[in-house]
Parts: structure tokens; C-alpha cells; sequence
């Protein structure tokens, strides 16, 4: 894979799984925080959510849900939040749906339900 800034957000070529071709893939962190957010750049910034090509109802979802964050609400020092833990979970299968496959959507945190990318942190 070959790294490259682009417009604050990182992309990396991948062969692409149906024709072999190399295409261009931005890759975004899924880090809920204080403030905007779920989508993270590279540098941590917070993504544009609506010029992402997301619907309205969806960027509307993960903000309503990204402005309930709160330490307790992961499970670090307790069991956490599992509803709002569930629901974390949905938006990120459904917003990976979304994006398509231009997207990397990334994790590196284990409570998002599979494994941690902690090689792109």
C-alpha cells in the first residue's frame, strides 16, 4: 500500500477485488469524542460529514449520536454504555454502506464489535 495526503483525509492505493485495477481509498478513523465528530482524518480532525455524499438523515444520526459521548459511555473503567455501544455499532456498518468503497472506515478501539486496526492510529 502506498500513503499520500489528500484534501486532510489519508488515502492509500488497493487493488480493487473485482477487476484488479488500483484505485484511490481515503481512510477515515471512526473515533466518537467531545464535540463534532464521529468520522476522524489522519490527523484527527474531525470529517465534513456532509461532504462525505452522506444523506442528511444518516449525518444527522451520527452527530445526535456522537453528541451524547461521554467517558462513561465506553467500557474503559466500566462496563459502559451498551445501548449507546449498539447503536455506535449500526452507524458504522451503515455508514461504511454509505461511503462505498472510496471509503476505509477504520477502528481501534474493540468495542465496535470486530478487531482493531491499531497498525493506522
Amino acid at each position: 500500500m502506498t500513503y499520500r495526503d489528500h484534501r486532510q483525509m489519508r488515502t492509500f492505493s488497493r487493488q480493487g477485488s473485482r477487476d484488479g485495477r488500483l484505485s484511490l481509498v481515503t481512510m477515515l478513523e471512526f473515533w466518537p469524542d467531545y464535540g463534532s465528530g464521529p468520522l476522524r482524518t489522519e490527523d484527527g480532525r474531525s470529517a465534513d460529514l456532509r461532504s462525505l455524499g452522506l444523506t442528511g438523515e444518516l449525518v444527522e444520526e451520527l452527530e445526535s449520536w456522537n453528541s451524547e459521548y461521554a467517558e462513561d459511555k465506553i467500557p474503559i473503567d466500566g462496563k459502559g454504555d451498551s445501548a449507546w455501544l449498539g447503536e455506535g455499532r449500526s452507524l458504522l456498518g451503515r455508514t461504511r454502506d454509505a461511503l462505498g468503497s472510496d471509503f476505509d472506515v477504520i477502528i481501534t478501539e474493540p468495542w465496535w464489535g470486530e478487531r482493531a486496526d491499531l497498525t493506522a492510529a
